[in-house]
């Protein structure tokens, strides 16, 4: 999911000037993305943004959920028959409940529910305890026990939800009669 990221990332460094007066980007790919520096950077990178900026959270890889329930992103060093050994998705959500109340956050996840196994856990229940009070919007690519599918016949190799974000931000959403450019 390196080119995924990098893709994105150049997509939305685009927009300084027009959509964003300012744009700042941070990626952590493959062993860059161990669960320790994910979390320092990211608290780093954070940290310098303004009350009213608009925070990007985008996740890509794979999720499993262990046998609590507890969904985990599986970060580099992660195994995937042991969830504990990724980064719970609490984290992100005690991120975004501690950033300034003005600041938006939008939190973009890829990632696979694979583990759920016998269905109790469903990722809109991930998802509502995930923005319970943060103000944040999440954007999921499946729910439930469902897997997020990745293939060359999305955009080159993206997952299929990933590929279709960046056919939207590359204008494919836009209607003839608007004027704006916005989607």
């Amino acid at each position: 999911m390196t080119n995924t990221a990098i893709e994105l990332a150049k997509l939305l460094d685009a927009q300084e000037g027009k959509l964003f007066s300012r744009v700042e980007t941070k990626i952590l790919t493959n062993e860059e993305a161990v669960e320790r520096n994910v979390r320092i950077q990211m608290n780093e990178f954070l940290d310098q943004a303004s009350d009213d900026d608009l925070i990007v959270l985008f996740l890509a890889g794979h999720g499993v959920v262990d046998d609590e329930q507890e969904l985990f992103f599986m970060t580099h060093e992660g195994d995937l028959t042991k969830p504990y050994t990724g980064m719970s998705v609490n984290r992100f959500r005690d991120l975004l409940e501690n950033r300034p109340l003005n600041q938006n956050a939008l939190l973009l996840l890829d990632i696979c529910h694979s583990g759920a196994g016998d269905g109790r856990v469903v990722a809109e229940d991930a998802v509502q305890n995930l923005t319970k009070g943060t103000g944040a919007v999440v954007f999921a690519s499946s729910s439930g026990s469902e897997l997020s599918f990745e293939d060359e016949s999305f955009g080159g190799g993206h997952g299929a939800f990933t590929a279709a974000l960046l056919e939207g931000l590359r204008g494919a959403g836009r209607q003839p009669r608007r004027q704006s450019g916005r989607i």
